[in-house]
Order: C-alpha cells, then sequence, then structure tokens
C-alpha cells in the first residue's frame, strides 16, 4: 500500500508539472497530452494526491498520515524538479522501480 501511495504522489507531480508554462515536454507522449487537457491534468493530480493521503491516513493514522503524504509530496516535487532536465527520469525507469517496489512489498507479506 505504501507502495501505491507512493506512485500515486508521483503521479499528482508529474501532473502538476505540466500545467507549467516554464517546462518543455515532448512533442509526442503522454506529458503533450497532459499539457494540452490543464482541467484533466488539475483533477487527476488532485485526485491522486487525495488518494495517497487517504491511503496514509488509514495506514498510520490521521496526523502521521497527513504529514507523510505532505512530506513526501514536497520531496517528489524538489526531485523531479531538480531531475527533469537532466533527462534522468525516464519512463522505463519509472515502471521497472514501482515494479521493483511492488514486488518487494508483496513478498514482505509473506515473511
Amino acid at each position: 500500500m505504501y507502495t501505491l501511495a507512493l506512485c500515486l504522489s508521483l503521479i499528482s507531480i508529474f501532473c502538476l508539472l505540466t500545467l507549467s508554462d516554464r517546462v518543455e515536454v515532448d512533442k509526442k507522449g503522454l506529458m503533450l497530452f497532459l499539457k494540452t487537457k490543464k482541467t484533466l491534468s488539475l483533477l487527476l493530480a488532485g485526485l491522486a494526491f487525495l488518494f495517497s493521503t487517504l491511503i496514509f491516513i488509514t495506514k498510520v493514522g490521521s496526523g502521521v498520515g497527513i504529514f507523510t503524504s505532505l512530506s513526501l509530496w514536497m520531496v517528489l516535487g524538489c526531485l523531479v524538479i531538480l531531475f527533469t532536465p537532466f533527462n534522468v527520469i525516464r519512463q522505463l525507469y519509472l515502471i521497472v522501480g514501482a515494479l521493483l517496489l511492488f514486488s518487494i512489498e508483496f513478498l514482505m507479506q509473506f515473511f
């Protein structure tokens, strides 16, 4: 569940990143689609952030859940803004990282 909350927070940050006028996006792909559909991007970002916050609240409680969600959101925002211009964050890396985290979390349920 924590991995899902982390991935939802990252999706929220990426959706909000596409709303910025200073960010240059590729001429194709999901980032361009989200940049043209600003209301959809804002709605998706808000829902992803809300759902990840609700996951944290149900897992660790209201105070710690809200604090964890906001702290994680700020850290991910800083990391995305830092590493996006260097093309370090790519879609394949995000998919492989998410699958790795999901598999570790799934295996921890059995041990």
